[in-house]
């Protein structure tokens, strides 16, 4: 299985736990769910892509868009 990156943009601020991630932060859609609705394992990179990453899981269309 081959891994193809979607990048993607916060579309307003998400919290989960004790992690933000703002408005307008680049990410990638790492995983999607097989059920309906369909929600989005993704990785942020709240410092650059250099930088650490984070990742949030259970996100919706609502939460990112397309980069």
């Amino acid at each position: 299985m081959s891994h193809v990156p979607f990048p993607v943009i916060a579309k307003h601020d998400i919290r989960q736990g004790r992690s933000l991630i703002e408005k307008g932060t680049c990410g990638e859609i790492i995983g999607i769910s097989g059920t309906t609705p369909c929600y989005y394992s993704v990785i942020f990179w709240p410092h650059g892509a250099d930088g650490t990453f984070v990742r949030f899981d259970y996100l919706t269309r609502y939460d990112v868009r397309e980069a």
